[in-house]
C-alpha cells in the first residue's frame, strides 16, 4: 500500500490516523489515499471479512446499538499506547458491519468520521454551488451535485446497501454479490451489485433519469415494473404520467460531466439550463419572457465562470442579461 508520493502505507500509520496522532502532512497523505482505488479496496475488505466471520458463526455481534466515541492520544505513554491499539483493533474487526464510516471531500480535504447508529436515517445535504464526495466503508463513492440530498441508514445492513436521493449524483459502487446496492428516488428504485452510473430525480423536474456508464442496473417503478440498463444507455421515468423507457447515447459520459466542473447539454430547454447554472452558481435566474422557456441550445461549457457561460449564450441566441442584486435577468431581444 502506497500513497500518491509512493510512500507506504501501514497498518500503524492507518491506526495513528484514526487517533488524530499523525502529522498534518501524513494525515494528508493517508486522506488523499483513502480516495484511491486501492484505498477503497482496502475499506471494503474489512466489511466483507466481517460479514464472512459472521455468516460462519466465528464472530456474532449484538443486534443492539453500538457507540463508538471519538479517539485521541494525550499521552504517548507505552500503556496508553497498548490500550489504544486494542481499542482500534475492536473497531477495526468489529464496527465495520454496525458502525457507518464515511470520507467526505470538502474544502479542506477528506474528512473521517464515525456516527453513532440509529434506526433513523442520517442525512447529507450539497447546498446550491458546492460538490460533495462520499466514500462509503464498503469502497462506494458518491459524488453528489448541488442541492442534493442522500440519506443512509447509519450501518448498512448485512445483506443490503441502500441509500435515498433526492438530485443528483454519480455512483461508483463497490461489487459485493451478496450485498446489493439499491438507490431510491421519488419514482423508481436502482438495484445494482457493483458499477457506475449517474442518477437525476431532483423534486422540482418532471423526469427521473438513470444513466449508465459500466456494469448493470435493474431500474423498477411505483408499479413494479422494471427494465435492464446496460453500459451507454438511459432510462427516463415521467412523474406526470409514471412511466418510464429507455433511449441509447451517443456520449453517455456528458450527463455525468458535471462532476468535473463541465456541463453538457443536447437539444435542452433553456429553463432546463436555468435550472442546473442556478444550482451549480447558487444565483437565481429569471427568463424575463415566457417563450424564452422552450427555446433549445446545443451547448458545452468546459470549467468556466458564470459569467464567460452567460456571455456565450448572448452570442449564440437572441438574448440578453442583465445582474440585479443576486439575481440574474435573462432578457429576449426582439
Amino acid at each position: 500500500m502506497t500513497t500518491n508520493d509512493h510512500h507506504p502505507v501501514t497498518d500503524e500509520d492507518i491506526r495513528l490516523y484514526l487517533c488524530d496522532a499523525l502529522s498534518p502532512d501524513r494525515r494528508a497523505e493517508i486522506r488523499r489515499w483513502f480516495s484511491t482505488e486501492e484505498g477503497q479496496l482496502y475499506l471494503s475488505e474489512i466489511i466483507d471479512e466481517d460479514v464472512a466471520r459472521i455468516l460462519s458463526g466465528e464472530e456474532l455481534q449484538s443486534s443492539e446499538p453500538i457507540e463508538i466515541r471519538p479517539l485521541r492520544i494525550s499521552d504517548s505513554t507505552e500503556k496508553n499506547k497498548k490500550q489504544t491499539q486494542k481499542t482500534i483493533g475492536w473497531w477495526l474487526r468489529h464496527a465495520a458491519v454496525w458502525i457507518p464510516a464515511i470520507l467526505l471531500l470538502a474544502i479542506g480535504g477528506y474528512t473521517y468520521y464515525n456516527q453513532q447508529q440509529s434506526p433513523e436515517f442520517a442525512e447529507i445535504y450539497v447546498p446550491k454551488g458546492d460538490m460533495q464526495t462520499i466514500i462509503f466503508q464498503d469502497g462506494t463513492k458518491v459524488i453528489l451535485n448541488a442541492d442534493s440530498r442522500l440519506k443512509y441508514t447509519p450501518g448498512f445492513k448485512l445483506f443490503s446497501r441502500e441509500v435515498e436521493l433526492e438530485g443528483e449524483a454519480y455512483f461508483e459502487v463497490a461489487k459485493n454479490k451478496i450485498r446489493p446496492f439499491t438507490v431510491h428516488t421519488s419514482g423508481v428504485d436502482i438495484k445494482v451489485l457493483g458499477t457506475k452510473f449517474n442518477i437525476k430525480a431532483y423534486n422540482d423536474e418532471s423526469d427521473i433519469t438513470t444513466t449508465l456508464n459500466q456494469g448493470h442496473v435493474r431500474v423498477s417503478d411505483m408499479r413494479g415494473e422494471a427494465l435492464e440498463l446496460f453500459p451507454g444507455e438511459q432510462i427516463v421515468y415521467e412523474k406526470k404520467n409514471g412511466t418510464m423507457y429507455k433511449r441509447s447515447l451517443e456520449n453517455v459520459s456528458d450527463y455525468s460531466a458535471w462532476k468535473t466542473n463541465s456541463l453538457c447539454f443536447t437539444d435542452t430547454r433553456l429553463d432546463h439550463i436555468s435550472k442546473e447554472l442556478s444550482r451549480k452558481f447558487n444565483k437565481e435566474i429569471v427568463l424575463m419572457d415566457p417563450s424564452l422557456e422552450n427555446s433549445i441550445y446545443t451547448i458545452s461549457f468546459n470549467n468556466m465562470p458564470l459569467d464567460s457561460i452567460l456571455e456565450d449564450l448572448t452570442r449564440i441566441s437572441p438574448v440578453r442579461y442583465e445582474k440585479v442584486d443576486d439575481k440574474i435577468l435573462i432578457y429576449k431581444i426582439k
